[in-house]
């Protein structure tokens, strides 16, 4: 069972760190929650860099003994809670939280307003909530469709604009901050993944000229086609 880290030195997840730094206050008061947070990595992110109280919250029953068993190993104190997020509600043990944050969850329902709504549910008025989708309208999205098709399918393939739209039309939150980040990155492919399986000199040799593209498209602006990921800052304002 491998350390709990936030790639940092990936060029995408640089980004979003940028982004999540400009308007996430440290604050060792504050509690976040995670949802669908299995492996633990955002937990320990949002822990480390900020000094939250982590919470996640998944409804599978392996992933959260795995995030939970993942935590104890990196000496990382974070409540992991077993529920359905759509039969889950703030309680005296759970209050809403100050920042909930989701990686990779709302492209995965095809009406995303349910989803959009449980993270404001959760959250306290003035709270903060953070949103980070895969672009699959863009490059990532083709890459994914020509090697992994039935992945693919999984996923509700969301732009920028319908994350933005479904967020104004809750009526609920400001949105602070959103749009495209990651400049150019492979890591929401699957690509990595796949190689793994064919042992470490094949991986290696995808990864190596994969890897410097990625570092040498930080010269690049974010942009709707090349950017890996989507993402959101807004803060709960009913």
């Amino acid at each position: 069972m491998g350390p709990l880290e936030f790639p940092f030195r990936v060029p995408a997840f640089a980004d979003l760190d940028d982004l999540f730094r400009r308007h996430l206050p440290c604050d060792p008061t504050y509690r976040c929650l995670e949802l669908g947070c299995c492996p633990g990595q955002y937990l320990w992110y949002f822990h480390n860099r900020f000094g939250y109280h982590p919470s996640g919250l998944d409804y599978l029953e392996d992933g959260c003994r795995e995030t939970q068993a993942r935590c104890a190993a990196n000496e990382l104190e974070a409540d992991i809670i077993h529920a359905d997020l759509f039969d889950f509600e703030c309680n005296d043990e759970y209050p809403p939280w100050d920042v909930i944050a989701s990686f990779g969850l709302v492209e995965h329902f095809e009406d995303i307003m349910p989803c959009l709504h449980r993270h404001i549910d959760l959250v306290r008025p003035g709270g903060y909530v953070a949103i980070v989708i895969p672009n699959h309208a863009g490059l990532n999205g083709t890459i994914l469709r020509l090697h992994m098709p039935d992945r693919y399918r999984l996923h509700n393939l969301m732009s920028w604009a319908d994350l933005r739209e479904g967020l104004e039309a809750t009526n609920r939150v400001e949105i602070i901050e959103g749009g495209h980040y990651g400049r150019i990155g492979f890591w929401n492919t699957a690509v990595y993944r796949r190689a793994r399986k064919y042992g470490k000199i094949p991986y290696a040799a995808i990864r190596a000229p994969l890897w410097a593209i990625e570092h040498a498209g930080r010269i690049l602006p974010n942009s709707s086609y090349f950017s890996p990921n989507i993402a959101v800052i807004a803060r709960r304002t009913d």
